[in-house]
């Protein structure tokens, strides 16, 4: 249980990192989004339960590539969802700024970011999930230990308690980083469920 833990927990905290930062990156930089849109669309139609195998050729058994996997399944909801916040300020609220000589710098860390938040969470939260099932993805294919490796042994033995079993603690364990997040998400942004139960 702790190798399935540690493996998704990291996939999704590299996910939260690098998801966000490229967002940024990319929302910085037009020229950048133009050209790595079509990229991420692409890499984004691939079935990664189908190209599993190919990961496992490249990088062999081991923790490395279940959490390459986890990190594959839940990066795009992140940084989908972080450059549609970025990208979702109103051009009047823009030009207001820009006519008060606001700098593309702090247009991004006063007006950017903090409207993105609530769309940041979404996509980590939709991560939070997904990263887990990554790992199991993962585990079932390339790996000698964890929750995905004993449900595929399992199955084989015909032996459902500890299918069961398993899954219970993956529910667990992906409810409780869900949780984790929007109690993140309650603590960064308490205007939003103030305004909520207005």
């Amino acid at each position: 249980m702790r190798t399935t833990v540690y493996e998704f927990l990291v996939g999704f905290c590299v996910t939260a990192v690098l998801g966000v930062g490229l967002a940024i990156v990319i929302v910085w930089s037009k020229r950048f989004k133009n050209l790595s849109m079509p990229l991420f669309t692409f890499i984004n139609s691939l079935p990664i339960i189908a190209i599993a195998p190919i990961i496992l050729l490249w990088m062999g058994y081991g923790i490395k590539t279940n959490i390459l996997i986890a990190f594959l399944v839940s990066f795009f909801p992140v940084i989908i969802n972080t450059m549609t916040g970025l990208d979702s300020i109103e051009d009047d609220l823009l030009d207001l700024v820009r006519y008060l000589h606001a700098s593309k710098l702090q247009i991004f860390l006063k007006i950017r970011i903090p409207n993105s938040l609530p769309y940041i969470f979404s996509g980590l939260k939709i991560c939070s999930t997904m990263s887990i099932v990554g790992a199991i993805v993962g585990e079932f294919i390339a790996s000698d230990r964890g929750l995905g490796y004993i449900i595929i042994n399992s199955q084989y033995a015909m032996d459902t308690p500890p299918i069961f079993s398993a899954l219970i603690v993956i529910s667990l364990a992906g409810a409780a980083l869900y949780w984790v997040v929007a109690l993140f998400e309650r603590l960064l942004m308490p205007w939003a469920f103030k305004s909520q139960k207005v």
